[in-house]
């Protein structure tokens, strides 16, 4: 079931990988070419075996006894959220070219605009941990400055991307 679960995962990865050295998008992908339509047959067949797989390696593993009891648990949540976040593919509708190819052109400064943005904001928050964990806090039990800064970077963060929004994708933009 591994080796299932790794070959998929890779094949999975590589035609995203090749996609985006087209230039084209790699998921929900409806242009009309030969080339495209292969990619999307395989990388639609990996994406169910790769969900099979998580969902065989969770039964597994869900019973499993190993180490104390934060592994298993440990373990538990992250199938979890592999096999949530591989279900939300199938919920996202396919939808045609011209449809992808409108959002594409209006939304494309907006989406590099978040993009930064969520960049930014992650780097904050591995900053912000690194700082609780070198004052030698638990990650569970931060204490007031913590919230405190993670407050500021949750608000720093939304009004960054409320301005993404507004000025069309550039947060220096004016509309």
């Amino acid at each position: 079931m591994a080796t299932l679960l790794a070959v998929t995962g890779m094949v999975d990865v590589g035609v995203v990988v090749v996609q985006a050295a087209r230039g084209t998008f790699g998921h929900f992908n409806q242009a009309d070419d030969p080339f495209t339509d292969g990619i999307s047959l395989i990388f639609g067949v990996g994406v169910h075996l790769l969900m099979l797989a998580n969902f065989v390696l969770a039964g597994l593993l869900i019973f499993q006894r190993v180490g104390d009891r934060v592994l298993p648990w440990a373990i538990r949540a992250g199938l979890a959220f592999v096999v949530a976040g591989i279900g939300l593919g199938f919920w996202i509708p396919a939808r045609s070219s011209e449809v992808w190819t409108a959002v594409d052109a209006a939304g494309h400064a907006i989406r590099v605009g978040l993009m930064i943005v969520a960049a930014a904001a992650y780097a904050g928050l591995i900053v912000l941990v690194t700082w609780q964990a070198v004052r030698g806090q638990a990650l569970i039990h931060p204490d007031g400055q913590t919230l405190g800064a993670l407050a500021l970077l949750i608000a720093a963060t939304t009004a960054a991307g409320w301005a993404v929004v507004v000025a069309g994708g550039s947060p220096g933009r004016t509309g």
